[in-house]
């Protein structure tokens, strides 16, 4: 299951060129979590890691996008009213 932070870090890299948070004064790159879910994304083939001398550390594969494409079909949540007596009564 993914965190928060690693469906931030799946969707920068699936929406922007460049590694995730560089450049926006808010660089978390080496952080050890940011690190841990770049390892995560890696190991599970939704990132590359880039050549030596690349722009970017790591690249989107196309495992990327199919995820990505899954958490847009999650639908939004709803809210349901019940009373757990009478639910209960209901079911037996």
């Amino acid at each position: 299951m993914a965190s928060p932070l690693k469906i931030e870090i799946g969707l920068w890299y699936h929406c922007r060129p460049g590694d995730y948070g560089k450049g926006t004064g808010d660089n978390n790159f080496n952080s050890p979590a940011v690190k841990e879910a770049l390892q995560d994304f890696v190991h599970g083939g939704l990132l590359v890691k880039s050549p030596a001398g690349s722009e970017a550390e790591y690249y989107a594969t196309e495992a990327l996008a199919v995820w990505v494409s899954a958490l847009k079909r999650v639908p939004w949540p709803v809210q349901t009213w019940t009373i757990p007596a009478l639910d209960a009564e209901q079911r037996g």
